[in-house]
């Protein structure tokens, strides 16, 4: 945690890049509230916290019909009543958080952008790509007189699912302005399971599932990386058996279908695939 504060206290803009269940978005939470109070949450204490902070922490999700007008600032359609409509030009999320942060300039503030890559990037930012790189110089806009510029008490931190090729990718102009930090299955995470039959039988699914992906007989295809498709350690976590059945048979078991349809796993993978679905009967 003390080296993603460090890379953020750097670059000012962090993407956690990985598979799905890898708890990127909730690492983003947690190192956003660690900028803030120093403290590491609980899984179970973050949205409380973050609630706590009196906006300094926002978040949000892009999303592929995201745009410019919806980030930095746009025009709105307003109804004044008896049919008039008036036409302000307001400021998006990014906007808004540089003014509390300029205006606040001893405390840090941190924009949370969930599934950044769901958006193309570029356009949404537009003239601000230079403004994330050059803090505090200004910048002007497509809308209104007044340049801006962003504070450098004023973070970003996104999260990028690599698995999904349908979605866009960061050009490199992008790219620079970023730093990255991957995130990748664990089964440490699974090991800390309190129950013991319920982690056995997690460690056991999710050594069956990594098979998949790694070592000599991997169903991967040559196209794919592992690091970027195989499944998180958050799909392996129960509180008992039967949750634990559950999350292979309608979570675990369709994404691996899903992948072997659409060439990310060899049409080999699913006998495995069937094992892996099948239930783990209660101690």
């Amino acid at each position: 945690m003390n080296e993603l504060k460090a890379i953020l206290e750097t670059q000012s803009q962090l993407i956690l890049t990985g598979p799905p269940g890898t708890g990127k978005t909730l690492l983003a939470k947690q190192v956003a509230v660690f900028m803030e109070t120093g403290g590491i949450p609980a899984p179970t204490e973050v949205e409380k916290q973050i609630r706590d902070m009196n906006d300094r922490i926002q978040i949000i999700q892009f999303h592929p019909s995201y745009n410019y007008d919806d980030f930095v600032q746009g025009i709105r359609i307003r109804s004044e009543g008896n049919g008039h409509l008036t036409y302000p030009v307001l400021p998006g999320p990014l906007l808004r958080m540089a003014n509390l942060a300029r205006n606040n300039p001893n405390q840090n503030f941190i924009l949370v952008i969930d599934e950044i890559n769901r958006a193309n990037v570029a356009a949404v930012l537009g003239e601000m790509i230079y403004a994330l790189e050059y803090r505090g110089q200004p910048v002007r806009l497509q809308y209104g007189e007044a340049p801006v510029s962003l504070p450098e008490n004023l973070y970003i931190i996104g999260t990028m699912n690599t698995s999904d090729r349908s979605i866009g990718h960061l050009d490199y102009a992008v790219r620079r302005r970023f730093a990255f930090h991957h995130i990748a299955p664990s089964s440490d995470a699974v090991s800390q399971i309190q129950n013991q039959a319920v982690r056995q039988a997690a460690l056991d699914k999710f050594s069956r599932v990594a098979a998949l992906f790694t070592g000599d007989t991997n169903q991967l295809s040559s196209d794919y990386n592992a690091a970027d498709v195989q499944p998180g350690h958050s799909y392996f976590l129960a509180n008992d058996i039967p949750g634990l059945n559950r999350k292979m048979k309608y979570q675990i078991g369709p994404l691996l279908r899903e992948y072997v349809a659409d060439g990310v796993l060899k049409p080999g993978a699913l006998d495995a695939i069937q094992a892996i679905e099948a239930a783990v009967q209660a101690a």
